[in-house]
C-alpha cells in the first residue's frame, strides 16, 4: 500500500510545484492522465489493504493512519525533490554533482540514525550476505536516480512522475510473484489503468 499511496501525493505535488515554480504546462491530456492514474492508484491501495489485512488481521486503526501518512509525506518530498532537481540540472548543476549531493545527504542522516537503531553491534553482525544485498541494492539506486535526473534535465516533472508511476504496477506484479502475497480484483484493475494512464499522457512534443 505504500507505493501507490506515496506516488499518489508524489504526482500531484510535482505537478502543482512544476507549474508554480517551473511554469511547467498542464494539458488537457496530462490533467487527464493524472486523474486516471490517481483513479488506479486508489483501486491499488484497495487492493494492498486487502492483502494487508488477509496477511496481518492484527494491525490496528492506528498503525494504519500512520503508515497512510507516511507514505504521503514521503510521496509529497519526493515530488518537491524532482521540482529542486529539474531546476537544478537544467542550468546550474550537472547530474553527477546532483547525485553525489543526494547520495551524501542519505548516507549522512541514515548513518548517524543506525548508530542509534538497531545500533552498533546489530551493525557489525551484517553478514557478508547481507552487505551484498545492501550494495546491489545501492547501485541499483545510483542508476535509477541518475536516470531520473537525467529525465528531468529534459523533460517536465509531471510527465516524468507519470511514466515513474508505472512502478506501481510493478510493484504489485512483484509482490504477488515474489512474496505470494494475494492477487485481488482491485490490483488488476488498478495495473490495468495505469497502463491507459502511461497511454495517454501529453508528451508535450508540439507537431511541425
Amino acid at each position: 500500500i505504500t507505493v501507490p499511496l506515496c506516488f499518489a501525493s508524489l504526482v500531484v505535488t510535482g505537478a502543482w510545484f512544476g507549474r508554480v515554480y517551473l511554469g511547467d504546462s498542464l494539458s488537457p491530456r496530462t490533467l487527464a492522465s493524472l486523474a486516471v492514474l490517481l483513479v488506479s492508484i486508489g483501486f491499488l491501495s484497495v487492493g494492498a489493504g486487502a492483502a494487508t489485512t488477509s496477511m496481518n488481521p492484527n494491525s490496528s486503526t492506528m498503525t494504519i493512519v500512520l503508515a497512510i501518512l507516511a507514505a504521503s509525506v514521503s510521496g509529497a518530498c519526493y515530488g518537491a525533490n524532482g521540482v529542486f532537481i529539474r531546476a537544478l540540472v537544467r542550468e546550474k548543476l550537472s547530474i553527477s554533482a546532483s547525485l553525489v549531493m543526494f547520495s551524501t545527504a542519505g548516507v549522512v542522516v541514515m548513518g548517524i540514525h543506525s548508530l542509534f537503531d538497531p545500533g552498533i553491534e546489530q551493525m557489525l553482525a551484517t553478514t557478508s550476505a547481507q552487505w551484498q544485498a545492501i550494495i546491489i541494492a545501492g547501485w541499483m539506486n545510483a542508476i535509477a536516480f541518475f536516470a531520473i535526473a537525467g529525465s528531468l534535465k529534459r523533460i517536465s516533472v509531471t510527465f516524468t512522475n507519470v511514466l515513474s508511476a508505472s512502478q506501481n504496477a510493478m510493484c504489485a506484479a512483484a509482490g504477488v510473484m515474489l512474496f505470494t502475497e494475494p492477487l485481488t480484483a482491485p490490483m488488476v484493475v488498478g495495473c490495468a489503468l495505469t497502463i491507459v494512464g502511461l497511454v495517454i499522457v501529453d508528451n508535450g512534443r508540439k507537431k511541425s
